[in-house]
């Protein structure tokens, strides 16, 4: 009896953890111009689609400064908006995207964009961006499939970003001009 009881609790606890649409949503660095910095808010492995969503956002608001989100319009086409953003502390909340119609699994499945976040760099450093699935009162506000079903078995992730300091920049200008010259005289 025992015997039995142990054989069958590996492939009960395999067949628990096994969630069909388990995805991700993670954050990637898109782009960086003058003193601006993207970052895209991405999903992928979402094998049954991704409808709806909601999220929110921190970073380190002593070296960046929130601009501004544009969603994937493409795909998140009904209620997209974000409901407060602080300064002050970094934090962006209630960041909602959802399509009238059900996304196609076919482009959930892979990797694809949901939006993009663009900071203003304010000073020199190193900082985490992290994302997470929203709150409310009720606790995690949880993505969904195209037939609004919840999906709350998901990763969530942030991406580092490190702001070069102009004095490292012409410290590795001058190495290379260095080497440059070194090699010249020694021929």
């Amino acid at each position: 009896m025992k015997k039995r009881f142990i054989n069958l609790i590996g492939p009960l606890i395999l067949l628990l953890s096994i969630n069909a649409n388990a995805g991700l949503i993670y954050l990637e660095e898109s782009g960086r111009v003058g003193n601006e910095v993207s970052v895209s808010l991405k999903g992928s492995g979402f094998n049954e689609g991704l409808a709806a969503g909601s999220f929110y956002a921190s970073w380190d608001s002593s070296l960046f400064e929130f601009i501004g989100i544009s969603f994937n319009e493409t795909l998140y086409d009904f209620v997209n908006y974000v409901n407060y953003v602080d300064q002050s502390s970094g934090y962006l909340d209630d960041g909602l995207f959802s399509a009238l119609v059900g996304v196609d699994p076919v482009i959930t499945a892979g990797e694809f964009e949901i939006a993009t976040l663009t900071f203003g760099i304010i000073a020199e450093g190193f900082s985490r961006i992290d994302v997470a699935q929203g709150w409310g009162f009720n606790g995690p506000q949880p993505y969904y499939d195209p037939n609004f079903n919840e999906i709350t078995d998901i990763s969530y992730g942030g991406t580092n970003i490190s702001v070069p300091e102009p004095a490292s920049i012409l410290l590795f200008l001058g190495a290379l001009f260095g080497l440059s010259r070194t090699r010249r005289l020694s021929k």
